[in-house]
């Protein structure tokens, strides 16, 4: 039975097939039996002579159109087939050993992926298509979407691992930076070139005057209980240093502080910080605290000093900064990574900007991925690997009803030459 044989029963079966479909394959049907039928009849007739069968005029004149047309069926069926079968070589099956497709596959697999691969897929054509296709992807909220919560879900996963990375290598920029910068050089430039020069302009000593003389007149209640305190002190020290009346100093040095409007000192000493002059005298304390400082920081006596204090501070500073890395970046890192800003920068800048060098960088690239790839040597290995049966069966399903017809027009044009032949003898 010729192969697709069941496959034509079942269509002629299907009442959903296509009425021509239908018919069609029952005429191959038809062709098929009938052709070998008609050998059938042949052997039967020759056969039957040694016993004195004879045949009509008509009846052989039936057999023998039959004939033509079964060699015309049967010719084009075996062609066919002999395209593909044997599958495998079979050395002493003469003259036809193997079918001419697997006898040439692998010519025909060279030749298929020469032209395939220069002229079906242009590198260029294929890098453009790769490009649009990559570009309305990136283009679709779903993309973004995608893109945005892979990354989040990465970050997460990974969020320990990121700040092993960065953690040292913040520590280590923050420490240099501090170790470059906190020196008692660094300190005597800054106060050169930042303090003594803002302190040199009137309008902040005017500033600095007037906010020392507020912070004196709101601590006025505490400095005038000092001062009673101070004054009782002077006066009895003075009455057991200086006279008999030891026994009533105490009583002497309170007694002459209680004497003492004091809310009217305090209210002199409010008085007196709003003068100019008082003004003025706190403007030349805080130039000549400043130049003090300024000599001293200069001086041998500063330099171990301010040394070890900002060698002590640097200590504490990398210590605290050590710990924060270790315990709170991590978790900085996180929200500020799924922060509002981030995912607005992400989808506002990042990705904008990723789509044009995404599609600058497959259309340059794309070409260089098809050869390392190697296009050529794909389509050599899948054509060679095909099961040559799965092939022929493959090429049956696309091809069979031309093939068909090829066979069917076998049939009829063998019958026409037997019909032919046939009304020539008259």
């Amino acid at each position: 039975m010729f192969s697709g044989t069941r496959k034509r029963i079942e269509i002629v079966v299907d009442r959903k097939a296509p009425s021509g479909t239908r018919v069609f394959a029952a005429l191959e049907l038809f062709c098929f039996y009938a052709s070998w039928a008609s050998f059938v009849a042949l052997a039967v007739y020759v056969g039957g002579r040694r016993f004195g069968l004879t045949l009509s005029e008509g009846a052989s004149g039936t057999l023998r159109v039959a004939l033509a047309a079964a060699v015309g069926f049967l010719t084009n069926w075996l062609a066919i087939e002999m395209l593909f079968k044997p599958y495998e070589r079979i050395s002493w099956l003469l003259p036809w050993p193997q079918g001419l497709v697997p006898r040439n596959k692998a010519k025909i697999a060279e030749k298929a992926a020469e032209k395939i691969t220069t002229q079906l897929l242009n590198p260029d054509e294929i890098a453009e298509r790769v490009v649009v296709a990559v570009a309305s992807y990136l283009r679709q909220d779903d993309a973004k979407k995608g893109i945005a919560d892979r990354s989040a879900e990465l970050i997460r996963k990974y969020r320990d691992e990121i700040t092993a990375v960065i953690s040292p290598v913040v520590e280590a920029k923050i420490v240099e930076f501090v170790r470059r910068n906190a020196t008692p050089e660094k300190l005597n430039e800054f106060w050169d070139q930042q303090v003594a020069e803002r302190l040199n302009d009137p309008e902040i000593q005017a500033f600095l005057a007037k906010q020392i003389a507020a912070g004196v007149r709101s601590a006025a209640p505490q400095l005038t209980d000092e001062l009673k305190i101070m004054l009782a002190d002077y006066i009895r020290r003075y009455i057991e240093e200086k006279t008999f009346f030891t026994l009533f100093a105490d009583t002497i040095s309170n007694g002459v502080v209680a004497l003492i409007d004091w809310s009217s000192v305090q209210e002199t000493i409010c008085l007196r910080l709003d003068e100019p002059k008082t003004e003025e005298l706190v403007k030349q304390s805080v130039l000549q605290m400043a130049e003090r400082f300024r000599e001293w920081l200069k001086s041998e006596e500063s330099l171990e000093r301010v040394d070890a204090f900002l060698d002590e501070a640097r200590k504490k500073f990398e210590n605290y900064l050590r710990g924060y890395l270790t315990e709170d970046l991590p978790k900085t890192i996180q929200d500020f990574l799924f922060s509002d800003i981030v995912r607005n920068w992400i989808d506002g800048q990042f990705l904008p900007n990723a789509q044009t060098h995404i599609e600058a960088f497959v259309r340059e690239k794309t070409p260089v991925f098809l050869e390392e790839i190697n296009m050529r040597q794909i389509v050599v290995d899948s054509i060679n690997g095909q099961n040559m049966k799965d092939f022929h069966q493959m090429v049956g399903d696309v091809t069979a009803e031309h093939l068909g017809a090829i066979q069917v027009l076998g049939y009829f044009l063998g019958a026409l030459v037997g019909l032919s032949q046939l009304l020539a003898r008259f």
